[in-house]
């Protein structure tokens, strides 16, 4: 993006997913517009993205952003 100048984006990804991503994309001075869109068939399948995804952003919150930084 950067090297076509681009400095902003439409950000579609899973709901569960899009508050890691917007962060991610802020850390890199990213303007997004986030679209989240979903294929979640069952009640069982929504409740394991969601604790996958609660785990992925805590360990993106506590070790991510330190060694993107570094």
């Amino acid at each position: 993006m950067k090297n076509q100048g681009f400095t902003s984006a439409l950000l579609v990804s899973d709901p569960y997913h899009m508050k890691r991503s917007i962060a991610m994309c802020n850390l890199m001075e990213i303007e997004v517009l986030p679209s989240p869109t979903t294929m979640y068939r069952t009640p069982k399948t929504k409740c394991m993205f969601l604790f996958r995804e609660t785990f992925y952003y805590w360990v993106y919150t506590c070790i991510g952003q330190y060694r993107s930084i570094v």
